[in-house]
């Protein structure tokens, strides 16, 4: 295969028992007597796909790339593609699920005392890039020197537990009950209301209040938070992006925040990073933007127009092909004019 090509095999779609080995049996090299797709057994899989006897593998050495795509065609339950990655993607990947699975590309870079926003479609890379700066995950390249000290607010919070949320918290930070975390933290994220509940009791919207008090209560070289806007309403996200941003600034230690909610980015991020790429294929991330230059980039992929409420200030999308959409589309200015 092309250096800049990738074959991706959707492991929820293979069903080998229901079809007749399409791929395998219209496959150019394997008729050629070279084995370029095969089945291959459980007992050569992760856990992550244990109960599946059997699954596609391509060789991606033997494979002839998008020139050929017999495979993806022949495939009757649309598992297979054969990608033609873009040009500027000719380094190594940081971080790749195995042969056939999903690559990222790059990682986006902090800066002291500032809060970068990441913005992408689901499946893009965002999370994997989360866990591999918070050694969850260890990357795929040997020169990424991930040696940071990371707090960590993931995206999935799991805090069902028999303590109460002051004994927690006490338990994150020397700083618990000072005057400077009283008021930076647990002020703006409303939690003297909850502090003597037990961790077990709390809504989701707790927990991830809870959870956000926890990561600021670290000592950290970098504050990362995946969704931290998750089962907050409106007026609880606005309170904690603001004692995120607040506590990065004090502290001068850069926070990266990923999230889909715009209205936050733009409240919260002083630049952005927008990752790019296919879903659940292959994700890349441009270095830093300014939020204009950034957020304007991301729009215009999507093919939305925002502008500002002139009564709150708060972004509003425009009605797709009104007059304000048509304006700002014309001059290039998919953020605000």
């Amino acid at each position: 295969m092309p250096e800049d090509s990738l074959a991706v095999v959707d492991l929820d779609r293979i069903k080998p028992h229901h079809c007749n080995y399409e791929c395998v049996n219209y496959c150019p090299p394997n008729r050629a007597g070279k084995p370029c797709i095969t089945l291959r057994r459980e007992a050569d899989e992760p856990e992550r796909l244990a109960g599946k006897p059997e699954q596609v593998r391509i060789s991606e050495e033997i494979c002839l790339g998008e020139k050929c795509g017999i495979c993806v065609h022949k495939c009757p339950f649309d598992a297979i593609k054969i990608i033609n990655l873009p040009s500027e993607l000719d380094e190594n990947p940081i971080h790749r699920y195995g042969e056939n699975a999903f690559k990222l590309y790059g990682l986006p870079a902090p800066k002291s005392g500032k809060v970068t926003g990441i913005l992408g479609p689901n499946g893009i890379g965002k999370t994997t890039f989360a866990e591999l700066l918070a050694g969850h995950l260890v990357p795929d390249d040997a020169g990424i020197d991930l040696d940071l000290k990371v707090a960590y607010n993931p995206q999935y919070i799991d805090l069902d537990w028999a303590i109460t949320v002051k004994d927690f918290l006490r338990r994150n930070s020397e700083d618990f009950g000072t005057s400077y975390w009283d008021s930076e933290i647990a002020e703006p994220l409303k939690l003297d209301q909850i502090k003597e509940q037990e961790l077990d009791e709390l809504s989701g919207g707790e927990h991830q209040r809870v959870a956000i008090a926890a990561c600021l209560s670290e000592e950290a070289d970098i504050y990362l938070f995946d969704e931290p806007s998750a089962q907050l309403d409106v007026e609880q996200r606005v309170l904690a992006i603001r004692a995120i941003r607040r506590h990065s600034e004090n502290k001068k230690i850069p926070a990266l925040v990923i999230d889909h909610d715009i209205y936050l980015i733009d409240l919260i991020a002083d630049r952005l990073q927008v990752f790019e790429g296919v879903p659940g294929e292959y994700g890349n991330v441009h270095q830093p933007l300014s939020m204009h230059e950034g957020m304007n980039e991301f729009l215009k992929d999507i093919d939305i127009t925002f502008r500002r409420d002139p009564d709150t200030g708060r972004p509003r999308i425009n009605k797709p092909g009104s007059r304000k959409d048509r304006e700002q589309k014309k001059i290039g200015e998919y953020y605000y004019v």
